[in-house]
């Protein structure tokens, strides 16, 4: 949103200068509204890249937690990614999410079978 506001101030900027030097016949202020288009589009660009950095590095971290959290459920209680997504998705977002769970609460998740579930309840039951 900053790029904006900047973006439209030094445009407007630039556009007076410009509109000066036609009317006046100043070269020089052309001059300073080329210069402060330029600076504008700099300026947006820099404040642009700044905010693309954060929400790539906020991803890289969500996306992080999230693979240790499949591989710990895929490591737990051995099952195939896509499995351990499922669940990740229905609201597990760690390993105790799953204690006082029922085999019935995990069947309603898609490519939960009985014998899955049983497996799973009967792992977070004895540690």
């Amino acid at each position: 949103m900053k790029r904006i506001y900047i973006f439209i101030t030094c445009c407007f900027a630039g556009i007076i200068g410009t509109v000066v030097s036609m009317v006046f016949g100043l070269h020089w202020s052309c001059m300073i509204g080329t210069i402060i288009f330029v600076v504008a589009i700099a300026l947006s660009l820099d404040v642009y890249y700044r905010e693309r950095r954060g929400k790539d590095e906020l991803y890289y971290k969500e996306y992080i937690s999230t693979e240790r959290i499949l591989s710990e459920f895929m490591r737990r209680f051995d099952i195939d990614k896509l499995r351990a997504e499922k669940l990740y998705h229905a609201g597990f977002h760690d390993v105790n999410d799953f204690k006082d769970k029922t085999v019935e609460d995990l069947m309603q998740i898609d490519d939960i079978n009985p014998t899955l579930a049983k497996k799973i309840v009967q792992k977070m039951q004895n540690s």
